[in-house]
């Protein structure tokens, strides 16, 4: 079988965009999830935890950004699938509390890395990219959703 490498990676290039917007979200989505607990002085393990999975996913956005500008493609403004969790983090953790708001950032955390793991699927992947798929993006996510899973224990 012939595989068409430009349609190949144009694919690749689809899926790192979806994965971009999410992870854009994502830093917006962590954002409200910092200001959601800020109001507790006993919860600041609890945020500076939320720090740093935001400023990952911050991290993520200039990686893909830059593959996706070595690879020539043009960038623009979304939010992917956080962008409609962040709106539903805010009324949901507003409606029933904390919980509710880290098992929505759960969700959004094993929708990206079910991207990832799809992307690393793809024969058009470079090496570099794979690598930074699989021996960084990947491992962050897994480890964010353990941290939620405590942090889930901790307000609930």
């Amino acid at each position: 079988m012939t595989i068409n490498h430009e349609s190949e990676l144009k694919k690749f290039c689809e899926d790192c965009k979806k994965i971009l917007n999410d992870e854009r979200a994502a830093v917006e989505a962590y954002d409200l999830a910092i200001k959601k607990f800020d109001h507790d002085p006993r919860l600041s393990a609890v945020i500076l935890c939320l720090q740093k999975i935001r400023s990952d996913h911050d991290n993520a956005v200039r990686e893909l950004t830059k593959i996706l500008m070595i690879n020539g493609e043009t960038l623009e403004a979304g939010h992917g699938l956080w962008g409609n969790a962040e709106k539903l983090l805010q009324c949901t953790a507003n409606l029933w509390g904390e919980d509710s708001a880290v098992e929505i950032l759960k969700v959004g955390e094993q929708r990206c890395l079910d991207d990832y793991w799809k992307s690393l699927g793809r024969e058009s992947l470079s090496e570099s990219c794979r690598d930074l798929f699989a021996v960084q993006l990947i491992p962050r996510i897994e480890s964010h959703l353990q941290s939620l899973s405590h942090i889930s224990e901790i307000v609930d």
